[in-house]
């Protein structure tokens, strides 16, 4: 990334920040995000945007297995209980449970990203009905 971007980027998060009152949530996810980017920069540099190799469609069958990732870990947690959700009994070889939930969110915001580079007017359309108010 160029010096600029990056610049840019830090410009409007510093916005953010400074001209809005955090509840919760923001400032929690305002938190987590650089470990998150972290991870996905990491996951990139193995697996390269592979994600969304077929457009639409690739992006939509990561997210519906994450999903049914987590539904089945929901129903197993619906009959022994929702603590399992954080122990290992939630977890498969590979990926616990907020490895999952972790994924499902990372694929959902990359989905995001990806229809704001292949289909900008519709991202502008959404800015506009959300009041965002933001040109790209």
């Amino acid at each position: 990334m160029i010096s600029q971007e990056k610049e840019a980027l830090k410009s409007s998060f510093m916005s953010y920040i400074d001209s809005h009152e955090l509840c919760k949530d923001n400032q929690n996810i305002l938190e987590i995000l650089p470990d998150l980017l972290t991870l996905q920069n990491e996951k990139g540099t193995i697996y390269g945007r592979s994600w969304c190799k077929h457009g639409d469609i690739s992006a939509f069958f990561q997210i519906e297995r994450k999903f049914d990732r987590i539904h089945n870990i929901m129903e197993k947690a619906m009959k022994e209980g929702t603590e399992i959700l954080h122990s290992e009994k939630s977890a498969t070889p590979t990926e616990t449970f907020l490895d999952t939930v972790v994924d499902l969110g990372l694929y959902a915001l990359m989905w995001v990203g990806f229809i704001r580079e292949n289909h900008p007017e519709e991202y502008e359309k959404f800015l506009k009905s959300n009041q965002l108010n933001k040109v790209i």
